[in-house]
């Protein structure tokens, strides 16, 4: 049974690229959306139901940390993962307080991006 998964980042080259990774690393890891800004990713969320969203901590239009709160009412059994190219824990702690099951930074590895979103597709924290 494949993992359905939300990109939500606006940064389409990233988000191309992260597609590409994931479905080249496990055939199961399906993108089923993208989204550009927060808002958008709710709102798929909501439509879609997917198993895992992949959510950029800053973002137009809604940043993460409130798209992953309202993510988290519109489809609770979505997983979030937030990805950041920050280290520290201004930007992190919100988005588990908010709900994330645990985040990743952007220059995290094929593998390990890979890994991570099948662990937290299975609702374990990496």
């Amino acid at each position: 049974m494949p993992t359905r998964i939300l990109l939500a980042d606006d940064q389409r080259l990233f988000v191309e690229s992260l597609k590409t990774v994931l479905e080249h690393q496990d055939s199961r890891l399906q993108v089923i959306a993208t989204a550009e800004n927060g808002e958008e990713a709710v709102r798929l969320a909501l439509e879609l139901r997917p198993d895992l969203v992949l959510m950029d901590v800053r973002m137009p239009v809604m940043d993460g940390v409130e798209a992953t709160r309202r993510v988290r009412q519109v489809s609770p059994r979505s997983q979030v993962v937030v990805l950041t190219s920050y280290h520290d824990d201004v930007h992190i702690f919100p988005a588990i307080k908010a709900g994330a099951l645990s985040y990743l930074l952007k220059d995290v590895g094929p593998e390990e991006l890979a890994e991570a979103v099948r662990a937290a597709a299975r609702g374990e924290a990496m």
